[in-house]
């Protein structure tokens, strides 16, 4: 690495960096919402970041803070239990009496400084135009639905995260009247060093719904069967690819194999059906459910004309967060998270209307 090659000094500050355990950066901003918050992590003042760092910490100046939690190395839940500990040990931590003195020791902070070349240099100010350039590339909505959630769909009987996938499948079609190749994480735990896998949650089963929901011809009671339907696939869908028996993790095993020896990659990986059903990291519907707290992440879409769809589900709400690029001329993320509360509210009038199905 050419900046440890400069100096003794470079050396032993990039060792103390990479060492760490986490990163905190000190953010001027002053963000007033979750959804200004969430904008500020990818776009805000990037000289302050430490990108190759799994753990980042933004503690803004205004008292909020965010986390970045770059998760190659791991899977994206440790990040996401590592903020729900810090966030339940603020709300142990009484507020403090503002009125007092505060007399406590505070560490001392030595600045880490790098020697630097014309090369280095250089670097720094195309890495900062290149930033400048890329910073409103994305669009961030955070928001919420507040009318029923985790305990409501399991009084239907139903999977939570089965309930919103398909949800949310519907309230793509209404948006772009075509259904979309769709991306779910499915966690593998249950194997030793297991990761994810893909779960392609746009089957043929949420085909059926969307099309009996959006054509008018059928009755409410066969819209809710086909809605359970697919749900209920969606849910055993998920278990199997928990169990390992997807296909997209064995297509890029057999993908890895070929390039490292050498041998030529098949034809099935260049062929447009493979990519437009999402293959090669061509989903058009990138999502995740963070689980069953108020905390919620986000990344960027795979595609240009794509969405990412986050969403955490609590007894009584359902946080979601989408990204799109704003580049696209097809895609909306504020109106698809408008039409996605709107479906939420719809199916809950179907599942009332015919409560004995």
């Amino acid at each position: 690495m050419h900046i440890q090659e400069i100096s003794e000094k470079n050396k032993e500050t990039i060792e103390t960096i990479e060492s760490s355990f986490i990163i905190v950066t000190f953010d001027e901003n002053e963000p007033h919402s979750y959804e200004e918050t969430s904008q500020l992590c990818v776009n805000g003042d990037f000289h302050s970041k430490w990108g190759d760092r799994s753990s980042t910490i933004i503690a803004f100046k205004n008292g909020r803070f965010a986390y970045i939690g770059e998760h190659s190395a791991y899977d994206g839940t440790f990040s996401v239990s590592y903020a729900l500990f810090v966030q339940l040990s603020m709300f142990e931590i009484a507020e403090p009496d503002w009125s007092c003195t505060d007399n406590s020791t505070y560490i001392t902070l030595t600045e880490l400084k790098f020697d630097l070349d014309n090369e280095l240099q250089k670097e720094i100010e195309r890495a900062k135009l290149d930033c400048d350039q890329r910073r409103n590339d994305i669009i961030i909505t955070y928001d919420y639905f507040n009318e029923y959630a985790k305990d409501d769909i399991k009084r239907w009987n139903l999977h939570p995260d089965s309930f919103v996938q398909v949800i949310m499948q519907l309230a793509y079609a209404e948006l772009h009247q075509e259904i979309a190749a769709t991306y779910e994480t499915a966690l593998t735990r249950h194997f030793y060093n297991g990761r994810t896998e893909t779960l392609r949650s746009c089957t043929t089963e949420v085909h059926k719904f969307i099309q009996m929901a959006r054509e008018g011809k059928s009755s409410s009671g066969e819209i809710v069967a086909a809605f359970r339907n697919a749900v209920n696939n969606h849910n055993h869908m998920m278990n199997e690819a928990r169990k390992g028996n997807g296909v997209d993790r064995h297509l890029f095993g057999l993908w890895c194999i070929a390039y490292e020896n050498g041998i030529d990659v098949p034809e099935i990986y260049n062929d447009p059906l493979y990519i437009k059903s999402g293959g090669g990291g061509n989903f058009v519907l990138s999502t995740s459910t963070l689980g069953y707290t108020s905390i919620v992440g986000f990344v960027a879409p795979m595609t240009l004309d794509g969405y990412g769809v986050f969403y955490s589900i609590t007894a009584d709400t359902i946080y979601i967060q989408i990204t799109a690029f704003r580049d696209s001329t097809k895609t909306s993320a504020h109106k698809f998270n408008e039409i996605f509360k709107q479906q939420f509210s719809r199916i809950k009038k179907y599942l009332e209307d015919n409560s004995k199905l």
